[in-house]
């Protein structure tokens, strides 16, 4: 999981705290929704595995229901 989910935390955790402490947190004036919502979807399919891997792994298939 932390191969899947830190390069995308590496990415955005240190863009919003630039944007964060170049402004008073006027969230309009930073607006990367459609590059994030790309980031994000990009992770669906990683995660889902790791939800399947995680899943196989402790014969629990509970986490799979919804996928």
């Amino acid at each position: 999981m932390e191969e899947v989910l830190r390069p995308f935390l590496s990415e955005w955790h240190p863009a919003l705290r630039r944007y964060e402490d170049r402004t008073q947190f006027d969230d309009t004036a930073w607006d990367p929704t459609a590059e994030l919502r790309n980031a994000l979807d990009a992770l669906r399919e990683p995660l889902l595995a790791v939800i399947r891997d995680l899943s196989r792994i402790s014969g629990n298939p509970h986490g799979t229901r919804y996928l």
